[in-house]
């Protein structure tokens, strides 16, 4: 199971895109902390910005 580097949580909050293979922790992404982009919306890839492609990352 993925972990975040970060906040060192895993489980459902790692989320992958599966257009750009990017993958990053929910948490952080939407608080704006870590390497991640800051995430805007739930269903949305901060990476590449594709709507409704996200997946829990294993």
């Amino acid at each position: 199971m993925a972990q975040c580097q970060t906040c060192r949580t895993s489980g459902a909050n790692m989320k992958r895109c599966k257009k750009c293979n990017s993958f990053w922790c929910q948490n952080c992404a939407t608080a704006g902390r870590g390497p991640y982009p800051k995430q805007s919306a739930g269903n949305k890839c901060p990476y590449c910005g594709t709507l409704n492609q996200i997946e829990p990352f294993r």
